[in-house]
């Protein structure tokens, strides 16, 4: 019984012995899977983060990956090019990459943002900013958006070193300034002959007193010495009656008492002659100076008076100037120069708009200035042969043109425009109507406020402000 018994437990023995083998042999079995499954895992991970990574690096921006304190957590190899970094020099916290005072606001606008405000701060959107390399400042831009993990808010910045496109900008900026110089002194040039003329004139009447004058006084000399004479002879009353009809003689002669008569006329006219070439000239100073390229103050209304005079022989043979420029119209900041060039332009095209009817008549140009919800307001309006509705769309496009081949570049609507919208941050509109004429409004704000990028140019022939 007994050596049953013994002979049972061994058997149940290696039984468990088995079992227990077996199960070991599983448990390796299954280690041994899941480590295969977690090497394949681990070999998926990588390859994710090697594409990821490499992804990553081949974006054409800098992309920063930061938490809610700003602190960076990823970022891909660009931000070492554009900053100028190594992987030991990267900084703890994205604001360290920007100038001091735009980092500290770009975490108060973070915090900001993750307490409900400043919503623009994660719209996407591209904004200006100062970068730092080698504790040296650059141009940048930024966007910044919000994306959500398993373990809270991420955000990722993406930046642009936009240096060489600042120094593009600048050397555009610089050949708009000299088209612009260009298209000024051209127009000085066209109207050089025609203030040639209007100066011909008056310095011809102020030629021709002057000689009378010179002439006058020759004569009234020979009379006063006669009656120099005659109070010498008056001493003597034996010869006082024969030089006293000499005297009066030689005073009708000369026509003595028109003389006297005529001297202050002719005097007035003179000096009326004078100040007319004066003026004119002061204009053309005042039109042909370069001006600053720094905002000054301008006196609105006599900015559109010395314009009116130097344009005056380009308007005189086919209009009428009627003026009503209201005395409310504070001193604006602005580039006094190009507001002056945009005001001659419009006056000029409005003269060509008469002559294009052709009839022969005398048109009206009514030149209007006005104060209006803080913007300074110039409207001239012509009576001329209106803007062709199919056309409409195209007048502030550079080098597009109505007139005739030698009578327009195509540049003066299209500079004024520039100089209205993109660079004071006005507004030039029009309203026209077929066989009647068309107006042309500018509006300037009283305060310089800078360039304007293209994008936000107020629009210049919205439908709704064109009368066809």
């Amino acid at each position: 019984m007994n050596k049953i018994n013994t002979t049972d437990r061994v058997t149940l023995l290696e039984r468990k012995i088995e079992r227990e083998r077996a199960a070991r042999n599983e448990a390796e079995r299954l280690l041994e899977r899941k480590s295969r499954d977690l090497y394949t895992i681990y070999e998926e991970l990588r390859r994710t983060s090697e594409q990821t990574k490499a992804v990553m690096n081949s974006i054409g921006e800098c992309v920063v990956l930061f938490a809610q304190d700003g602190t960076i957590e990823t970022y891909n190899k660009l931000l070492l090019d554009i900053f100028d970094l190594d992987e030991q020099t990267v900084p703890m916290n994205i604001a360290y990459l920007l100038e001091p005072a735009q980092g500290k606001e770009f975490l108060n606008s973070l915090a900001r943002y993750l307490e409900g405000g400043d919503k623009a701060f994660a719209n996407g959107k591209l904004k200006e900013v100062i970068g730092i390399r080698n504790d040296a400042p650059f141009p940048a831009e930024v966007s910044v958006r919000e994306f959500k993990l398993s373990n809270g808010k991420k955000f990722v910045a993406s930046l642009r070193d936009i240096t060489q496109r600042k120094v593009r900008e600048q050397e555009q900026e610089t050949l708009k300034q000299e088209l612009m110089q260009a298209h000024k002194m051209e127009s000085v040039g066209h109207l050089a002959g025609g203030i040639a003329h209007e100066i011909n004139t008056p310095i011809q009447y102020v030629g021709d007193n002057l000689r009378f004058l010179k002439e006058s006084f020759g004569k009234i000399t020979g009379a006063l010495n006669s009656f120099q004479e005659l109070c010498s002879a008056a001493l003597d009353i034996a010869d006082i009656k024969e030089l006293a009809e000499r005297t009066r003689q030689q005073a009708d002669d000369v026509k003595i008492d028109f003389i006297l008569s005529e001297l202050p006329d002719a005097a007035d006219e003179a000096l009326d002659g004078a100040e007319h070439v004066a003026r004119i000239v002061q204009a053309m100073k005042e039109f042909a100076h370069p001006g600053s390229k720094e905002p000054e103050a301008m006196q609105f209304n006599k900015a559109v008076k010395t314009t009116l005079t130097v344009s005056r022989n380009e308007w005189k043979d086919s209009a009428e100037i009627a003026l009503d420029l209201a005395e409310d119209i504070p001193e604006i900041t602005c580039l006094p120069g190009e507001i002056s060039q945009v005001f001659l332009n419009l006056i000029v095209n409005a003269a060509h708009a008469i002559e294009a009817k052709g009839d022969g008549a005398m048109g009206t140009i009514t030149i209007q200035t006005s104060y209006e919800n803080d913007m300074a307001v110039f409207r001239v309006s012509d009576t001329g042969t209106g803007i062709p509705e199919h056309v409409q769309g195209q007048i502030f496009e550079p080098f597009f043109t109505t007139k005739e081949v030698g009578k327009g570049t195509g540049q003066g609507l299209a500079i004024a425009r520039d100089i209205v919208a993109r660079k004071h941050g006005g507004a030039l509109d029009f309203e026209t109507t077929m066989g009647e004429g068309t107006t042309f409004i500018v509006k300037l704000p009283l305060k310089f406020a800078g360039i304007v990028e293209e994008e936000e140019f107020p629009s210049d022939n919205d439908p709704q402000k064109v009368a066809v």
